[in-house]
């Protein structure tokens, strides 16, 4: 699959996500947020618990998307989990890490798929 079809359908997947959470009753806070330790594709809250949401969608292979959140990628995004935390100062009580699996239409969410400790 070229690169830029790759780029659209991930952007579909977390419109996909994104929409599916607000019907949920969550606020987006960011979209792609961005440090030198990675990206979360969404940080979003409901009440006062602060999600990172990490949205997958199909591939060719043989692992469904949300089994690619692996030890490497959950270090990454608990690394710039901390940053955004440490530059947005968001208010919060709690913290989350949720997955987001699309495929052909379908999400699976896995709220509190990891933690940081």
């Amino acid at each position: 699959m070229p690169p830029a079809n790759r780029k659209e359908k991930g952007a579909e997947a977390e419109n996909i996500a994104s929409d599916f959470l607000k019907r949920r009753g969550y606020r987006i806070l960011k979209r792609n947020f961005s440090a030198k330790t990675g990206e979360i594709d969404i940080i979003a809250s409901k009440e006062k618990v602060l999600c990172f949401v990490e949205v997958k969608s199909a591939s060719y292979d043989f692992l469904p998307p949300e089994m690619k959140v692996n030890f490497a990628k959950r270090k990454k995004i608990l690394k710039t989990a901390e940053i955004f935390i440490a530059t947005s100062k968001p208010d919060f009580e709690e913290i989350r890490f949720d997955v987001i699996s699309v495929t052909g239409g379908r999400i699976k969410f896995y709220e509190d798929a990891f933690r940081s400790d």
